[in-house]
């Protein structure tokens, strides 16, 4: 017998359906990628230079020196003032004669905004400038 299931699509049907769903796929994906691009961006100052710490150890005198950076670095705002988002950085040490150490850190703080040209993730949006009052005329 000709080997049909009762409800089965015959062949030809069944190619056709699979290439019109490939056409709309591709259809839906070319209209998605006409629409503007929303991604995240680094938004960079000029760079900070803490300054130099001296302690006892390197590991404090390292961590003082970071402190320092991120305290000075949070003064642009709380987005800026994480050390991984920075470009440009450096933490540099050296041992002092009298056998302290003393550490330096500087990058340029970078923070992530979610659009384009916009303020990073916790940095407020500068306050527009009011404008001026009009004087009455006598």
């Amino acid at each position: 017998m000709g080997g049909r299931h009762p409800g089965s699509i015959p062949r030809g049907a069944a190619a056709l359906s699979v290439g019109m769903l490939s056409v709309a796929v591709v259809q839906g994906v070319v209209i998605m990628s006409m629409q503007p691009a929303r991604a995240a961006t680094r938004v960079c100052r000029d760079i900070v230079a803490a300054s130099a710490e001296d302690k006892t150890s390197e590991i404090a005198a390292r961590q003082k020196a970071m402190s320092s950076w991120t305290l000075a670095a949070g003064t642009l705002g709380p987005a800026f003032a994480l050390w991984r988002n920075a470009t440009e950085k450096s933490l540099s040490c050296l041992k002092l004669q009298d056998g302290t150490h003393r550490c330096q850190a500087y990058g340029r703080p970078c923070g992530i905004s979610q659009v384009p040209g916009g303020q990073p993730l916790g940095v407020p949006p500068p306050v527009p400038a009011k404008p001026k009052a009009k004087g009455i005329d006598a």
